[in-house]
């Protein structure tokens, strides 16, 4: 025989190695099904356990953390008697270069009588953009405006009151202001003559609050009880935060929590992927017994390959883009596997919510990163997996391999 002829021969066309490789998805259409079943289940575990992962934390950022939530630092005093939280500390804080706008908070608890009922509350003096800086939402009506005799309560006290819709309805406020007089502590009651008008409810209020513009209760000549400061941008954070610190007041923000937030939904995220990786340990081992089988059913053919001229790298390549094709296509199955039980699963758990009269939420998120890498690091998994099988297969004498039975 020719050299020439030998190196026709000896060399493989790309499009008659696939042919080859995928060969045994036709042949052994059940048992490869099964396999890439196998590795579908496993990452549909991962993709569900982790997209649910991501979900809940979307949820919980969102409920606590908007763009100008996560630039506001809350600062408070750690003595009111000491260190008074006051018109002073605001006007120094303000001429900080790095602070967009310092907003105050007074808080006094009160009753509040609407149609001859009396309920205790907190009433907070705010200001107009207290509900954007603090993250708050205002599901029914509107934000009480500055100078107006009006208040929004929270969802909870609504659910207290139970008198249907009670927008537009006038009330009663009475504050009990707390007053030191010769060294004793004393309650001095404030009656409002004019009724306020309620105009909202908050989204996401709790227990007695209610909300007021902040100048009907600036009269009472009470210290503040919280000061929100919102920054230029995130890089200002810890130098304002430094600021007050020095200045002997305490300090906190959306952003410390959501920090904290994202580490504990991190560690969440492994211990899921965990569970996960154990299902596709057992997907491994059942692909590595497919590649084996496969191998010892193509022992002849390997041999016949090889006594015409095929090279070892070829041999292996033909058991790589097997194993590779099976890993694809069990990542791209278990996407479809992961997202169809995801859906039934958030379907399930929204017609639950709707039935208790709760809110619908979607507890699954799905970063596109995320998708790309399931596949690659499927298709991954399975060519590391057919990497020792192919080798063996690479290495098999010709004249044993036709011997095989």
């Amino acid at each position: 025989m020719k050299k020439s002829d030998r190196k026709r021969i000896a060399k493989i066309k790309t499009g008659d190695l696939f042919s080859l490789s995928l060969r045994n998805f036709k042949v052994k259409t059940g048992r490869t099904f099964l396999t890439v079943l196998g590795i579908g289940v496993s990452f549909a575990t991962i993709f569900f356990l982790i997209s649910l992962g991501y979900g809940l934390q979307n949820i919980l950022l969102k409920q606590i953390s908007s763009k100008e939530a996560l630039l506001t630092l809350d600062v408070f005093s750690p003595n009111q008697s000491v260190l008074p939280l006051d018109k002073k500390f605001t006007e120094a804080i303000s001429r900080n270069e790095s602070v967009v706008k310092v907003s105050p908070i007074i808080a006094v608890s009160g009753q509040m009588d609407l149609e001859n009922t009396a309920f205790e509350i907190l009433a907070q003096g705010v200001a107009e953009d207290f509900f954007k800086s603090n993250n708050q939402r205002v599901k029914k009506g509107r934000a009480p405006e500055k100078g107006e005799q009006a208040i929004t309560i929270s969802s909870e006290m609504e659910q207290v009151l139970n008198k249907g819709d009670i927008s537009g309805k006038a009330v009663e406020l009475t504050f009990y202001v707390p007053e030191i007089v010769d060294g004793v502590e004393t309650i001095r009651v404030v009656e409002n003559s004019e009724p306020f008008t309620v105009v909202g409810v908050m989204e996401n209020g709790s227990n007695n609050n209610i909300y007021l513009p902040i100048d009907k209760i600036s009269n009472l000549d009470l210290p503040y009880y919280l000061v929100k400061v919102l920054v230029k941008s995130d890089k200002n954070l810890e130098e304002v935060k430094t600021n007050i610190l020095g200045m002997g007041f305490n300090v906190s923000s959306v952003a410390d929590t959501v920090d904290q937030a994202n580490k504990i939904f991190n560690i969440l995220k492994i211990i899921l992927a965990f569970f996960g990786i154990a299902a596709l340990i057992v997907a491994i081992v059942g692909m590595i017994n497919t590649m084996t089988i496969a191998l010892l059913e193509r022992t002849n053919e390997i041999g016949v390959m090889k006594i015409f001229g095929i090279t070892e790298r070829d041999v292996q390549k033909l058991f790589m883009i097997e194993a590779t094709a099976i890993g694809f296509l069990g990542g791209l199955s278990g996407l479809a596997i992961g997202f169809i039980l995801s859906q039934i699963f958030n379907l399930s758990i929204l017609f639950l919510a709707n039935a208790l009269g709760g809110k619908s939420v979607n507890l699954f998120h799905y970063p596109l990163w995320f998708i790309f890498a399931i596949v690659i690091f499927a298709s991954v998994v399975g060519l590391i997996t057919g990497f020792f099988p192919s080798r063996r297969a690479a290495k098999l004498d010709p004249l044993v391999a036709l011997r095989y039975k």
